[in-house]
């Protein structure tokens, strides 16, 4: 009996993973000598939250890579594709967010 109650139970978990399976991912390959690392100073982030917003606004973007935000550091390092996006348009999105973009 234990046996089929872990049968089912496997068979469930991996027909749910599955299912959740709507999500695309797609992987591009970029040249290394393409990815600039930038890190911009930024006005207004004071909490975690705020570092999420900035890291999920960015990373909407086309030719991102990632992104780290910190609020204590009053920052965000950005590293991106500059054959999809530039620097304007990372800053661009930064105030859309509602941050101020320091020493610009």
């Amino acid at each position: 009996m234990r046996h089929l109650i872990f049968l089912f139970t496997l068979a469930f978990t991996i027909s749910s993973c599955s299912d959740s399976g709507n999500q695309q991912t797609s992987v591009r390959i970029v040249k290394e000598s393409d990815i600039c690392r930038k890190t911009i100073t930024i006005k207004g982030m004071v909490c975690v939250g705020c570092e999420v917003t900035v890291e999920n606004k960015l990373m909407s973007m086309d030719g991102i890579v990632n992104v780290k935000a910190s609020h204590k550091l009053d920052q965000v390092t950005v590293e991106f594709d500059s054959t999809q996006t530039d620097l304007t348009q990372i800053k661009n999105q930064i105030k859309e967010a509602g941050f101020k973009i320091l020493l610009d």
